[in-house]
């Protein structure tokens, strides 16, 4: 059985020109400090950072996938994939597949931030889609305000 564990990198650009993977920086309550990695012991920022997911394959080997730059999507892509590996070590059989769709997520967030939504809440209303669970009520009060003040401009 390969190894059951899921790790997040972010791959850097070095000064002298070479590409390095590190790990990101943690904030408080589990998030990701955006586009921040550990070098030499020291949190530094790298705007050009890219975040990979690291975890075993079957035949023994490890595997990096690049998740992207946003840091809500890449933790996401780590709890899927770390559930995904648990249910496959328990001979799980997942009722929907697995598999990610990129395009659809970065679709439905660059719709939601032209309406004025920010990336916390562009997050819950992906989490909520995808866990088929109602928006939350912070958003609902949120599209209410938005529809409000489109009305307004309207008059």
């Amino acid at each position: 059985m390969a190894n059951r564990t899921a790790t997040l990198y972010l791959r850097i650009t070095t000064a002298d020109g070479r590409t390095s993977y590190c790990k990101p920086v943690y904030q408080s309550k589990g998030r990701l400090k955006p586009q921040h990695g550990m070098v030499n012991g020291e949190p530094k920022h790298h705007p050009e950072g890219v975040y990979y997911l690291r975890f075993g394959a079957d035949d023994g080997k490890q595997q990096c996938v690049l998740v992207g730059k946003d840091s809500y999507i890449a933790l996401d892509k780590l709890a899927e994939k770390q559930r995904w590996l648990r249910d496959r070590e328990r001979r799980v059989v997942p009722s929907t597949s697995v598999g990610s769709k990129p395009e659809a997520t970065m679709a439905l967030f660059t719709s939601m931030t032209v309406t004025g939504y920010n990336r916390a809440q562009c997050r819950k209303v992906r989490i909520s889609q995808t866990c088929g669970r109602r928006p939350i009520l912070a958003i609902q009060r949120h599209n209410r305000s938005l529809e409000s003040a489109t009305s307004m401009e309207l008059m």
